[in-house]
């Protein structure tokens, strides 16, 4: 299944897409970012979110490179629940082919999952078929 998107942001760091008529938003991350880069590249993520009033995520983290700690702290600690109060319910996360990149992408979905915000669903996948099933 490949859904239909409209492309909103695509620079050297990451493109962000949506398919409106599924309230869907795709994020793709291209590779390594640094802390304040990704940070600022995240804040823009979430303007799109709440601009386009998303309910639904797919984070494609296949390209991701390491994940450092000021990455994973930022995520987990102030913009995941900014995501969640925006309205988003689900996420699903596509895995980094990189091994360090895993490791970073598990710690933050570890620690998301024992946060327990709100009612937001989150599911990891190893492919962009399995993740679009799952977020339907």
């Amino acid at each position: 299944m490949v859904l239909d998107e409209k492309v909103l942001v695509d620079d050297k760091y990451y493109q962000i897409a949506v398919v409106e008529e599924s309230n869907i938003m795709k994020v793709t991350n291209k590779g390594f970012a640094t802390v304040d880069k990704f940070i600022e590249n995240s804040e823009r993520i979430l303007e799109e979110i709440k601009k386009h009033r998303t309910k639904k995520i797919i984070s494609d983290g296949r390209k991701m490179k390491a994940i450092t700690k000021e990455h994973q702290d930022y995520i987990t600690e102030k913009w995941i629940i900014e995501v969640v109060q925006s309205g988003v319910t689900k996420i699903a996360s596509i895995m980094p082919e990189d091994v360090f990149g895993q490791m970073g992408s598990n710690a933050v979905s570890q620690k998301i999952e024992t946060q327990r915000i709100g009612t937001l669903e989150m599911a990891t996948f190893d492919n962009m078929e399995d993740a679009e099933k799952w977020i339907q």
